[in-house]
């Protein structure tokens, strides 16, 4: 069984940020921290709380399990509501509708939970 370490966590942070097409600097101004701590987060010199974890995969449209699992998971099955917001990374977006954002995603990954339960 691998070992979950900071740095697999940071690199599936950062791959998530980029496919989501965010800016470090965006996803700081969301969390309302310093831009230095998210890239302290992608290159796992410090560690990410649960709480920020969970709001990062629900802004990112990812399940939360895709940044925990220590076995290695398939990106493109874990970003099941992933979609880019913009195709200008540089656009300014307010932390409110980054909120939006997180909670319409967060929204499509429990609707794709039901309708997997329900194919059972």
């Amino acid at each position: 069984m691998a070992q979950l370490t900071y740095e697999i966590i940071g690199r599936r942070l950062q791959s998530a940020r980029k496919k989501a097409g965010f800016t470090q600097e965006q996803v700081a101004n969301y969390l309302k921290v310093p831009r230095e701590y998210m890239s302290y987060y992608e290159t796992g010199s410090r560690a990410v709380d649960m709480l920020t974890i969970d709001r990062l995969a629900d802004l990112y449209g990812y399940d939360i399990a895709y940044f925990l699992d220590p076995e290695e998971i398939d990106d493109f099955q874990a970003a099941s509501a992933a979609f880019r917001l913009t195709e200008k990374p540089t656009e300014k977006l307010s932390p409110q509708t980054l909120e939006v954002v997180a909670r319409a995603r967060r929204i499509a990954i429990n609707m794709s939970k039901l309708n997997k339960l329900l194919e059972v």
